[in-house]
This record gives structure tokens, sequence and C-alpha cells, in this order.
């Protein structure tokens, strides 16, 4: 028996030529054609590259003697839904969930966001619906894309992320493909609203996108109102955003529509009640210089109007006046009384020694020499004939007579009475010097004979008794 010395290669490929020719070539093909195909050259023999593999059953492939080789051209693509990484491979791998590829790949790719595939070997992937969205890529099903959250949505296919509901418009529920636009009288000032609000009273709303204060002068009591209302006569709102209108304060009215604002009421008028639609004139004898006041000031002492809506009241003219407040017209000045010039001052009555005799006189008369007025209404009185009367007397000054005589206008001593004075003070003056010499002559007796007088008695007199000292 004769032994075949064979190496552990030639073995080798004897096992899988073995296995080939038995369990992998289809039976409609013969095995001479398997081990010698038409122009099989084994050194034209090329390895199959990435995303490729080497298809046995195929000619140009089963007369290379290495699995992963063909005959330029015979290397087979991966089909789509399946890949190959590496080269000199017999088969393609699956793509799992999840992934895809197409064909000749030699990786799968994932699903790009806002898709997914949740079986093997996928061709493509699944857009996500309307209202859902998938912000990864790589999802494996429906349950990966998930519903757009309230305040969003979706209104197209292969959606990554929602969009934002937009100002004015909201959305209350999962999924949605659209927003909703708000109520009139509502609004939403921001986006991804999930709920409109009600415009509060105060505010209105030109569109859905905000809601705006009401102008001053304007008011708006009812919630979700659209407009605002203007404030009636005699009413206003005086700040923004007023739910309602107040009445107009004292000194202050409005009339009608066609100021905002209450209008304060102008100097010579005022307003003595609340809610008011016109202010009052300043009736005659009463006068108002400031704005917005509630009352008219009496015209003070020496102040007249005498029309209404006055701001000032007027002096009186020289020789008239007016006494007390609220005068509506002066007065003239009394016989007896005069007022110098325009002003305040009231009449003054003429000095004493003066007088006048006209109504609205500006000035007095002094009472002329040798007469005398005893009053400042009345005449001038003749002096009677011993008495005198110099200019601005109100009275005769009698003379007492004998001792005096009137002369010119003053009383002087009588010639008699300047006679008895002066023999008076000649008596005194000779009975002084009599009385002296007596007196003189009367002290000279008097030392003769001894008798001490006050001139010559000592001053002090000295004690008989002991005397003592102190310490």
């Amino acid at each position: 028996m004769w032994r075949v010395n064979l190496s552990v290669n030639s073995w080798l490929v004897i096992y899988f030529w073995f296995c080939v020719l038995v369990f992998c070539i289809p039976s409609d093909v013969s095995s001479e054609s398997l081990l010698f195909p038409k122009n099989c050259s084994l050194s034209d023999c090329v390895e199959c590259n990435k995303g490729s593999f080497s298809n046995i059953s195929s000619e140009g492939c089963s007369c290379c003697d290495s699995p992963g080789f063909c005959l330029p051209t015979f290397c087979t693509s991966c089909p789509a839904g399946t890949f190959q990484p590496a080269a000199r491979q017999t088969r393609c791998e699956t793509c799992s969930p999840g992934n895809f590829s197409v064909e000749g790949s030699s990786e799968c790719e994932r699903c790009p966001m806002g898709s997914f595939a949740n079986a093997t070997g996928s061709l493509t992937c699944t857009p996500c619906e309307e209202g859902t969205f998938c912000n990864k890529t790589g999802s494996t099903g429906c349950n990966v894309c998930k519903k757009c959250h309230p305040g969003t949505y979706s209104n197209s296919t292969n959606t990554t992320n929602c969009a934002s509901c937009e100002l004015g418009t909201y959305q209350n529920t999962s999924g949605a493909t659209e927003c909703l636009a708000c109520n009139a009288g509502e609004y939403c000032n921001k986006t991804m609203c999930t709920e409109c609000s009600t415009c509060p009273a105060g505010y209105y709303t030109e569109n859905t996108k905000s809601c705006k204060m009401c102008s001053a002068g304007t008011h708006n009591p009812i919630p979700g109102n659209k407009k605002c209302s203007t404030c009636g006569p005699g009413f206003e709102a005086r700040t923004l955003g007023q739910a309602s209108c107040t009445g107009c304060s004292e000194g202050y009215y409005k009339g009608d529509n066609t100021t905002a604002l209450c209008t304060p009421c102008q100097p010579g008028s005022h307003g003595s009640v609340k809610n008011s639609t016109n202010c009052e004139s300043c009736r005659p004898g009463s006068y108002q210089d400031k704005t917005s006041q509630k009352e008219c000031q009496l015209c003070p002492q020496g102040l007249t109007c005498n029309m209404t809506s006055c701001k000032q009241c007027s002096p009186c003219p020289a020789g008239e006046q007016a006494k007390g407040t609220g005068n509506v017209n002066c007065t003239v000045c009394a016989i007896g009384y005069f007022k110098e010039s325009i002003g305040t001052e009231l009449c003054k009555v003429c000095r004493s020694g003066w007088y006048n005799k006209q109504y609205k006189s500006t000035s007095c008369k002094e009472c002329p020499r040798r007469y005398f007025c005893p009053c400042p209404q009345c005449d001038p009185q003749p002096c009677p004939p011993r008495d005198i009367c110099p200019a601005g007397s109100s009275r005769a000054k009698t003379c007492d007579a004998p001792w005096y005589i009137a002369q010119r206008d003053d009383c002087v001593m009588s010639e008699e009475f300047i006679a008895l004075i002066a023999g008076c003070s000649a008596v005194v003056i000779i009975a002084l010097i009599a009385g002296s010499v007596s007196l003189y002559y009367s002290r000279r007796s008097r030392q003769y004979q001894g008798i001490p007088t006050e001139d010559s008695a000592p001053l002090v007199r000295t004690r008989s008794g002991p005397i003592y000292s102190g310490l």
C-alpha cells in the first residue's frame, strides 16, 4: 500500500474544497464547471473590499483558492440593510434596529433625529409623525418619538424639535400640530403659552399679543374689553389703567368729552361742589386771583368790585371809601371828612380847627383868623369881640379881664395887672429889707448884753461823765 506525503496547507485546501462540493454547490452545477471555470486563472483573483463579499456560488469567486477572493468585478456589494466593515469576507452583516444602510455600505448609519427604525436590516428610517418629535439619533420605534408639550407644536414630519407657540397663540394639549389664537379680549405676551389671559379692568387689547393700560381720561370697568371708554362730564381718570372714573374735585370742572382731565377753575371763578361741569363766576363784591379754588374771597376793606368774575378788587379813588368787606361800589366821603388820594384808606375827619362843606372832599380847609370852627362840617363862626381866634381855632379863647386883654391872636396882661404885680413886688422887697435890718440890730444888742446867740454858741458840748473806750 502506498502513502502520499502532503503538507498541512494542502490538506486544508483539500478539506475546504470537499466541503464546498458537498454542502455549498447547487445540484445543477457540475463539479467540472466549478473546479475548472472558463477563463479562470488563480493569478487573477483579488480580495473583496469593505462593503462587499465573495459569493462562492459564482464562477468568478469559486475558482479562487482563498475565501473572500474573486476574479475582478465578481465581488458582490452588500445589499441595502446590511454592511461589511472588513475585506475578504464571504457574507454581510444585518443592520440592527435604529440603524440603516444603503447598498455597498461598510457600516450602518444611525437614524437621524426626527426618525426611527424598529426592525433589523432597515433600508431607510421612518419619519416621526406630525405632533411628535425625536431629538436623538438611532431611535428604534414610534414610542421614542415624543409628543410635543403643551405650548408647542409640530406641523411636519421628521421633526427634531417642536416649535413654540408664538405671541397671541396658545396650545393646552400635547402632540398638537398647530397653536390656537387667543380669543378677543384675551392675550398672551410670551411664547409657549398654554392658555391665554383675560385683560383686567383698566386695560384693553388691540391684538391678542398684549394688554395695554387705558390712557388718562379713559376707563374700562369690564375685564376682557377691547377698548376703553371716555369719562363723562364732571368725571375724569387722572392716571393710566383706571377701571372707573372719579368725580372732579372742588375747584375743577369738566364740561364735555373733549378734554381728558378735569380743568382747574380760572381766576375770577370757583368750583364749590364736586363733579362740576362748569365753574361759577365770582359775584360782585368778591374776587379770586388763583386757579382751582373752591370759593371766592370778599373784597377787603378799601377795595371794591362792581362786576362778576373779578380777578382783583380795585381801590377807591380820592374822596371815596369802602367800609367793611364785600363792597360792590365806593361811597363818597361825608361833609367834614376827606381822602387825599386813591387807595384803600378810609375817609378821615377834618382835624380840629379845620372844616369842609362838600361831599367827596380830598382835603379840609383851615378855619380863618378871627373865626373859629366848632365842628368839621360847621361853617366858620366869627370870633367874639373880646376873644381871640387865631387861624385853625376850633373855639374862641376868652381873655380874663381885667387882668388880660386880647391883642392880635393872643391874650396879654393888661396895664393894670402889670402895675399891680409891680406894686406887690416892691412891697415884698421893702419888707424883706426891713426885716433883715431889724434882725441885725437885735443880734448886736444881745451880744452887748452878754446873752449868747446862735452864732456864738459852741458847736460841740463836752460831757462831764467818764469816757469809755472799747478794744
